[in-house]
């Protein structure tokens, strides 16, 4: 792949990333959240992972209309894992028109069908759903919430299984992040970082795994 266009690629991530960081600022003024944050993030976090992760991807794949679609996967997920982190909130705003847009675009997704599309959106859901009910009914404050539901459905959306020729890409992103985020759990706990009864955005470890599922797919 010509540097040119990698480079190229990446400065279009950054560009996207600065979107992130604002559209998650007029959220953020929109919704009116009166409590402080749970993390701070700095601004040009996103900007920076967008601009590296459309280089890296331009880089391995080239440019294709499947690399543009994941592209602007991968800024989705991006704006979800920085807003998930900082007010432990995953919008519907983001995840309900974007699972219905990769539906749709899934036709153009090397590999990938609407019928793949569909499976991985039931998958994603019926995965998560165990872990927001059980955490529903515990009455504790859980790492899985109904937004991290709704993001499993997004990433089987966006990457889909197909029954038919034993390709789960969907399943694996969701166990990749739920490994990632146990293992993060873990050493926290061990450097007592964390409590055994405080809970942890969950939804950037979903994310990740989504996003390290398209560099494998």
């Amino acid at each position: 792949m010509a540097i040119a266009l990698v480079l190229a690629w990446g400065i279009l991530g950054t560009a996207a990333g600065c979107g992130v960081a604002e559209l998650n600022s007029v959220w953020e003024r929109h919704l009116l959240f009166e409590e402080e944050p749970f993390m701070s993030i700095p601004t040009w976090l996103p900007v920076v992972l967008c601009g590296f992760l459309f280089g890296l991807l331009a880089q391995q794949k080239g440019i294709t209309i499947t690399v543009t679609i994941h592209s602007i996967w991968l800024v989705t997920l991006v704006q979800i894992a920085m807003f998930d982190l900082r007010w432990r909130l995953i919008l519907d705003i983001v995840t309900y028109p974007t699972t219905v847009a990769a539906v749709a675009l899934s036709p153009l997704v090397t590999g990938l069908s609407p019928i793949n599309s569909l499976e991985g959106v039931a998958a994603g859901l019926l995965m998560l759903t165990p872990f927001a009910l059980g955490g529903m009914f515990s009455g504790e404050d859980v790492a899985f919430g109904w937004g991290d539901v709704k993001l499993g459905g997004l990433m089987g959306a966006m990457l889909g299984i197909s029954t038919s020729t034993w390709r789960f890409p969907a399943l694996y992103a969701i166990v990749l992040g739920a490994v990632l985020g146990g293992i993060v759990i873990v050493v926290l706990l061990a450097a007592k970082r964390l409590s055994w009864h405080q809970a942890v955005a969950y939804g950037p470890f979903l994310a990740a795994g989504g996003i390290a599922t398209m560099f494998l797919f």
